[in-house]
């Protein structure tokens, strides 16, 4: 009976480090890949957004993911639902987030200031669709998916 327990607990131990190991390795991944956007849908097939970076101030696109402390962004994107409540959310201050509405063409531009004392190093943007509303949902299958897209860079001090 004692190894009973044993090989129990020994599961248990196994179980909680796996999926600590998860919670630690998904968005560390989500950090360290390349290439600025990753946009998927979670319940179903999603079709691809159309998401790009610019300056705030000239709009020039963005092609290096480098950003500088007090660095302004505007992130255009489309393919999320009509008037959708989009939450943003950096990785960078955990427990902020920023709800923002799409337009009537699932389109948004998005102003975002990196915050002066942000440590340096990998960072992620997250833009999550809110459209799982019942009565939505009911409306159309487009509605309710799940949309998302991320947005990587790195923070310099250059």
């Amino acid at each position: 009976m004692a190894r009973t327990k044993l090989r129990s607990l020994r599961s248990a131990a196994i179980a909680v480090i796996a999926t600590g190991v998860l919670s630690i390795s998904i968005p560390l991944g989500l950090m360290l890949a390349s290439g600025p956007l990753a946009p998927s849908a979670v319940i179903q097939q999603s079709p691809t957004r159309n998401v790009h970076l610019t300056s705030c101030d000239q709009q020039h696109p963005i092609k290096q993911l480098l950003l500088s402390p007090g660095d302004c962004v505007l992130v255009h994107a489309a393919g999320f639902a009509g008037a959708e409540q989009v939450r943003v959310h950096e990785t960078g201050r955990p427990g902020w987030s920023q709800l923002i509405e799409a337009d009537q063409a699932g389109r948004f531009s998005y102003r975002f200031l990196l915050d002066k004392q942000v440590h340096l190093g990998p960072d992620v943007l997250s833009f999550v669709g809110q459209s799982n509303r019942a009565g939505v949902a009911a409306s159309s299958p487009e509605s309710a998916q799940a949309h998302l897209a991320f947005c990587r860079f790195t923070v310099t001090d250059s």
